[in-house]
């Protein structure tokens, strides 16, 4: 991302469209245009038109925003419905105009004005259906979408109101015009959310009612929509004032404040706050900042990894691993596919068996996506349809442009045909330590600070997609003269942030004089609100439903590789695969390990390969025995020979050569087998 955005902010009226324009400017971007879709012209008067996306309830001030604010402002009808109502989006050419598409040609407009945009931000707070929908649009125009206060509630201090907090900080004014909860009445109506007042009262009362859920307090849920009249200063230049207004009680108990007349007026020295108030949420989560503090107070330089007395350290051993060292990968297939009857793998795709050193590596790529296009076409297989893929480099300055998508998620197949509800397995891309905001390489705390923060994505992203259990890990580090301490502290914070510290759950205070008497004296037990934002534990040990004896605390493997370097050349990345199943079973011992989902018939291996001898053992543990595999990766590091008998299955096997490889306990091993196998799997193997 560019130091500095030019940006096109899309406003609704509400208080977080306005809000997250000060954060925008905040990181140092600079808004050059203001967006806005409003329902159609109507002889009903109706402002309201109940979108799905955007909300369109007192769009008759949007007006005004261009001279409060002195920044231009581009408008559009909105005249599309809400076809496809799934919470992440697609665009697709076969299904009728859905209102997502109006966005469409209002940014060309405003990009035809302002032709420096490059840049998109939206309010968007927890609502996955409304983001995915701009960046879906974003993306494709060309334009960094930017989303800053995507899942505040879950960002420190854990509370829901810390928001409304915050804008009451630099003194933003927004009113309720719309209620629909049957907790809040027409008495709301004309309320400033950010108000102390406001918040204690929008507290009780959706406790009172049982709407205390995540989000409830910030209307997320659609309790209640607001509508922005005033702001810090220099944001804001003017206020709006309504001069007229009257309450109208709709279907279903809604109320909404009808405004009649409004005015700009001027800011004198005493309204409006200022942008300095702005708070910015800490970097880390509670749990890794401790963890980083107790690393920063106990290293003592020492490293706790080990070597197997069989690998030899010689120079010839430490060179890089490339696909053209004969005595090691030769022998190795690629171009070779896989077709089960749940998962199709394609793995080691090159451009020729022997590529040309004069060969271009974006002709490369070219040659090996036209061969993906191709089996795909072959197999009636859909480029949405794939869930992960890996790319591998000779050279990372050769690494130009990465897909900003996150994780995917895809259902796992069900034990049985009469079973549902097996849960999800999710691939997460390799998560770097890129601060969220600027986008650049995070390097305070040298190497502990770059693993935690890396790690702290990856738990926020499996949070996100409701990840309960990581089937295994793998951390990238990069060539270093001492990789032996990289590796020990990133396996203890793998080991620390699976032993949690307790979140903290407590209420902020609510003062006596705050609290309504006729609450005091009539709140039953359990109705006071709880501000604290719930955060599901990652692992959730609750899910562990069958657990050998010997193990006492389960920590999913983790597994070190080495290789020659890393993106923006960063000292670590994280990559893991997760499962949202809520009742799973676990086998280990020194070697192995199984993870099955109960409900599924997918079973998750992983394999510390010490000698060649051990890739026999996955064919000697009897029902768990791996015949073929449905999707598996194959980390190879020194010391691993393919030419050794070893009986070896490579149906579905992508291999990745690494210059080292360490196990669990910082052990260096000769490779790592991570894998999934989906019981009664189709059989078949071909060369491309």
């Amino acid at each position: 991302m560019a130091s500095s955005l030019n940006v096109i902010a899309l406003v609704s009226g509400g208080k977080d469209s306005l809000f997250s324009i000060l954060h925008c400017q905040a990181n140092g971007h600079k808004v050059v245009a203001l967006a806005n879709l409003h329902p159609t012209q109507s002889t009903s008067d109706n402002e309201d038109i109940d979108s799905y996306m955007y909300q369109t309830v007192g769009h008759s001030i949007i007006p005004f925003y261009e001279q409060a604010l002195e920044i231009p402002l581009y408008r559009q009808e909105i005249t599309g419905t809400a076809v496809n109502s799934s919470r992440d989006y697609e665009e697709s050419a076969e299904q009728e105009q859905d209102e997502t598409e109006d966005l469409v040609p209002l940014l060309r407009q405003v990009i035809d004005a302002h032709p420096e945009a490059n840049a998109v931000s939206t309010g968007a707070i927890l609502s996955t259906y409304q983001r995915t929908r701009v960046e879906s649009v974003a993306l494709r125009l060309g334009l960094t979408p930017l989303s800053y206060l995507w899942q505040y509630p879950l960002l420190p201090p854990y509370t829901q109101s810390s928001l409304l907090h915050d804008m009451a900080a630099v003194r933003q004014e927004a009113i309720i015009i719309k209620t629909a909860s049957g907790g809040l009445d027409e008495s709301f109506l004309g309320l400033n959310v950010a108000d102390r007042k406001t918040i204690v009262e929008l507290s009780t009362t959706m406790a009172r009612f049982g709407e205390a859920g995540n989000g409830a307090i910030v209307g997320e849920g659609g309790e209640f929509e607001t509508l922005a009249l005033d702001g810090p200063k220099p944001l804001w230049k003017k206020r709006i004032r309504i001069e007229d207004s009257m309450t109208e009680v709709i279907d279903g108990g809604q109320t909404v404040l009808k405004i009649k007349a409004s005015m700009l007026e001027g800011k004198d020295e005493i309204t409006g706050g200022e942008e300095s108030a702005l708070r910015i949420p800490h970097l880390f989560d509670e749990e890794f900042w401790g963890m980083l503090e107790t690393e920063e107070k106990g290293d003592n330089g020492q490293s706790s990894t080990h070597s197997d007395s069989d690998l030899p350290v010689t120079p010839q051993q430490t060179t890089a691993i490339s696909h053209d060292d004969p005595s090691i990968l030769d022998n190795l297939p690629r171009n070779i596919f896989n077709d089960t009857p749940t998962v199709f793998t394609y793995s080691n795709l090159v451009s020729n068996t022997q590529p040309s050193s004069s060969s271009s590596p974006s002709r490369q790529l070219t040659k090996i996506l036209l061969r993906l296009d191709h089996m795909l076409k072959q197999r009636n297989l859909a480029k949405s349809n794939i869930n992960h893929c890996t790319l591998l480099l000779r050279n990372m300055t050769d690494f130009t442009t990465l897909n900003p998508v996150q994780a995917i998620s895809v259902q796992l197949p069900p034990a049985t045909a009469e079973q549902n509800g097996a849960g999800e397995i999710v691939y997460v891309a390799g998560q770097i330590p890129l601060l969220p905001a600027p986008m650049t390489v995070y390097t305070d705390c040298g190497f502990k600070g770059q693993a935690l923060l890396s790690l702290q994505h990856l738990w926020r992203i499996g949070r996100a997609k409701s990840v309960k259990w990581w089937t295994a890990v793998v951390g990238f580090i990069p060539t270093s003269k001492s990789p032996e301490d990289h590796v020990r502290i990133a396996q203890d914070m793998w080991k620390g942030i699976h032993t949690p510290i307790p979140f903290s759950t407590s209420d902020d205070e609510i003062e006596d004089e705050d609290v309504d008497p006729w609450d005091r004296l009539n709140q039953h037990r359990g109705s006071i609100f709880n501000d604290a934002t719930y955060r599901a534990p990652i692992p959730d040990n609750s899910t562990i439903s069958s657990l050998p004896d010997s193990i006492s605390s389960p920590i999913p493997p983790c597994f070190i590789a080495q290789v020659e370097s890393l993106p923006r050349d960063v000292d670590i990345e994280w990559s893991a695969t997760g499962l949202t199943s809520t009742s799973i079973t676990l086998r280990r011992d020194a070697k192995t390990t199984i993870t099955t989902p109960t409900s599924s018939r997918s079973r998750f291996y992983t394999l510390e390969i010490r000698n060649m001898a051990d890739l026999r053992l996955l064919s000697k543990l009897g029902d768990e025995s791996v015949v073929e595999w449905t999707s598996a990766t194959l980390y190879i590091g020194r010391g691993f020979n393919c030419d050794e008998n070893t009986g070896m299955k490579l149906r579905g096997v992508q291999w990745i050569p690494c210059k080292r490889v360490w196990g669990e306990c910082g052990r260096e091993v000769k490779g790592v087998l991570v894998g999934r196998v989906d019981r009664e799997g189709g059989e078949g193997i071909d060369e491309a």
